[in-house]
């Protein structure tokens, strides 16, 4: 079984998202059928190149949840100051 049946078969056993499991196509047809070309890549899933890499630099091969979305509330509120 190839590397990317695996991932495919990893990400049915641990239920990632419908989004996720885009992504994921996304990284795999870049590397099958899109020859390593993001922008054509983009091109056929109708995506900006942008989107593809931002989710292209947060692929991890060993953990597959990095494929789901993030909060983006902020990590730091700014503490109110009383003069």
């Amino acid at each position: 079984m190839n590397k990317h049946m695996r991932w495919r078969e990893t990400a049915k056993k641990l239920k990632l998202s419908k989004r996720a499991h885009t992504k994921l196509e996304w990284i795999i047809w870049y590397e099958t059928k899109g020859k390593n070309d993001a922008y054509k890549t983009a091109r056929y899933f109708g995506i900006t190149p942008k989107t593809f890499y931002k989710w292209q630099n947060r692929f991890d091969e060993s953990n597959l949840f990095s494929l789901e979305e993030q909060s983006k509330c902020p990590k730091n509120f700014r503490k109110k100051e009383y003069t």
